[in-house]
């Protein structure tokens, strides 16, 4: 696809085109894309997802520790089931979700929480210096980002001629509150898979 099969926000979205005034007003017919930039539209959408990831940890930051009293992951706005999880489920013991533990999620969810807790475990091992608890919800952040990163690409992908649609994911006041609140954002990234296949 070249820069000329791409449709410009600001011509075929009224919106867009009245919010492109603050920034000089809308695509002009005898603009181009230069063909050798590194600014890709898809490019942008990830690091505009990965701007929004960050505002969405710094919001949960202040729960991280597990140390939620005076309901502070309420008062704070910063609860995430990760967190109390960690122990609940077992994986602070080395639990297998469905062996050794009942898991409320389905079980891809289980498995990546398995596979999250496995590389806690591991890091752990190298430093016991980290509070395990803090680190799963460090790695199962850093996850679920990769899951968001790929459901922006994906996303933009499916929209072929319109990759910039996918912004309306990746710049969401919703994933800065609830991106790292539960694994949701796997279950997103394979439905943005299922719907780039199709």
């Amino acid at each position: 696809m070249t820069a000329r099969d791409l449709t410009t926000p600001s011509r075929s979205d009224p919106m867009a085109a009245r919010g492109s005034g603050a920034l000089g007003g809308v695509w002009g017919r005898h603009a181009g894309v230069s063909r050798s930039s590194w600014w890709t539209p898809v490019r942008v959408l990830l690091i505009a997802t990965l701007i929004t990831l960050l505002l969405g940890y710094a919001q949960k930051a202040p729960c991280a520790d597990g140390n939620w009293s005076g309901w502070k992951q309420y008062t704070h706005m910063c609860y995430s089931d990760v967190i109390p999880l960690w122990s609940d489920e077992g994986f602070a013991k080395g639990a297998v979700p469905y062996r050794d533990s009942s898991v409320e999620y389905p079980v891809l969810t289980g498995g990546f929480m398995w596979l999250s807790s496995g590389v806690v475990h591991l890091l752990h091992a190298l430093s016991s210096q980290w509070d395990e608890g803090v680190l799963f919800g460090v790695v199962t952040a850093f996850l679920l980002a990769i899951c968001a990163l790929i459901t922006t690409a994906l996303t933009a992908a499916t929209a072929r001629r319109r990759p910039y649609d996918a912004a309306i994911f990746a710049l969401s006041p919703l994933l800065v509150f609830h991106a790292f609140t539960n694994w949701d954002l796997l279950a997103i990234a394979l439905a943005s898979a299922g719907l780039w296949a199709w």
